[in-house]
């Protein structure tokens, strides 16, 4: 009995050694992040189905692009926040965060597939890049030491960089852009700028009044670089409370462009002719008032069926017969009808004296 306790005894200590290096394990598995954890139970490790990580679509080989903007020197915050959309909607968003590492055991039924998943997302990450650029990294074998790499290169504190933006910024006018293509520069240069100068997000509200300021210097940037003629509605925003942000600055400013356009070129209305009341032309170029041209379709039916044609034509003959009265006396005039049937007289006189002799 004394032995079966001694031994007892001994084997009591294992048990519980075993219990707090499980929970140690668990400890610095929550610190480190929850990889097991997320590996062994909220994360879907069967490669069949689409909703797993492990999954590759089979439309989804090494020459898909995750986007058509290669990485440059100068673009990598925009392009590192299209690169994150497009391998979160693919499912492959954990392979560059680090969420999912390699699996360490033995003849792991996952290793394979992470294998397969990994040089997929590090080729999609490669054609996404400029060549220089590629080239620098074509022995990185983790999609996570990649991505690592990439940000210690491009997305450090960088100062040059800082006042090159804040220099376009102050310089960018509107010019003969529209107003829409000059906000369209002016937000894209403030949505990288925020990428240096990022603000810190808190449940408390007490970033509000930062958040504030700086829409409030947006808004007076958009104004001021805005052509001369907008200067009404910018004395009107700026007089506006509670302050307006840069979104709803630029609709109010957009509606006031459309205005303008609409002044300077108001629609053409239509002539309506006074005698048909038909749309497209004036009483001086009524076909039914003054009869159809030549070659139209209608002009042969009014010559023989229009009365108005026909009142045209009587009326030209009267002015011409009062415009010759006029210019003749009546002698003359009497003189001038009667001259052709007395040459008609003579030659008919002409042709028949022949026959009498």
């Amino acid at each position: 009995m004394a032995s079966e306790k001694t031994d007892s005894s001994v084997n009591d200590p294992p048990p519980t050694n075993t219990n707090s290096t499980g929970s140690n394990t668990n400890t610095n598995t929550n610190t480190t992040g929850s990889n097991t954890n997320t590996n062994t139970n909220d994360l879907n490790t069967n490669p069949k189905d689409p909703s797993s990580p492990y999954f590759l679509n089979p439309n989804n080989g090494p020459r898909t692009l995750l986007t058509t903007h290669l990485l440059t020197a100068e673009n990598y915050h925009s392009w590192a926040l299209t690169i994150h959309r497009s391998l979160r909607i693919k499912k492959k968003l954990s392979f560059i965060d680090g969420t999912i590492p390699e699996s360490t055991a033995p003849n792991s039924a996952l290793l394979e597939p992470w294998l397969e998943c990994n040089d997929m997302v590090v080729t999609w990450l490669q054609n996404a890049m400029s060549l220089e650029l590629k080239n620098s990294v074509v022995y990185v074998e983790t999609a996570h030491a990649l991505w690592l790499e990439l940000e210690q290169c491009f997305a450090q504190n960088n100062g040059p960089q800082i006042y090159e933006l804040k220099q376009s910024i102050h310089s960018l006018t509107q010019g003969d852009d529209s107003v829409s293509l000059y906000f369209s520069k002016l937000k894209s240069l403030f949505d990288e700028l925020l990428n240096f100068e990022i603000i810190p997000s808190c449940a408390c509200g007490a970033m509000q009044p930062v958040i504030a300021n700086q829409q409030r210097d947006w808004m007076m940037k958009f104004l001021m670089g805005l052509n001369d003629s907008f200067t009404n509605i910018k004395a009107q925003i700026i007089l506006l409370k509670p302050t307006p942000t840069l979104s709803e600055v630029y609709a109010l400013v957009q509606q006031e462009e459309k205005h303008k356009c609409f002044k300077a070129n108001p629609p053409l209305e239509k002539p309506t002719c006074t005698h048909c009341n038909l749309v497209g032309h004036t009483v001086d170029r009524c076909y039914k008032l003054h009869g159809y041209p030549p070659g139209h379709k209608l002009a042969t039916r009014s010559k023989g069926s229009d009365p108005s044609a026909n009142q045209i034509s009587l009326s030209n003959r009267e002015q011409i017969t009062e415009d010759s009265q006029a210019a003749l006396s009546k002698e003359q005039y009497q003189h001038l009808i009667t001259l052709p049937q007395s040459q008609a007289t003579q030659q008919a006189a002409k042709q028949v004296q022949p026959l009498d002799r």
